[in-house]
């Protein structure tokens, strides 16, 4: 998982995460475990596949994003 103004100092966050480039953000909360994190959808996605990027939003600015390793 990647920053992009360093490692946030909270370890759950409230962010926008999108999986698809044309598909809208989703709410979810970010939880941050040491070098990784885990993504807890607000509402169910579909097809969350391992190997597509989730990239991470506050807003309209970037936090920062990762490959996703794996999905229930």
């Amino acid at each position: 998982m990647i920053f992009s103004a360093g490692k946030p100092k909270k370890e759950k966050l409230k962010v926008n995460v999108k999986i698809r480039h044309r598909f809208p953000d989703c709410l979810a909360t970010l939880e941050i475990e040491g070098e990784n994190g885990s993504i807890a959808f607000k509402t169910p996605q579909r097809a969350v596949t391992q190997g597509q990027s989730a990239v991470f939003y506050k807003g309209t600015k970037v936090l920062g994003g990762g490959e996703i390793l794996n999905s229930p």
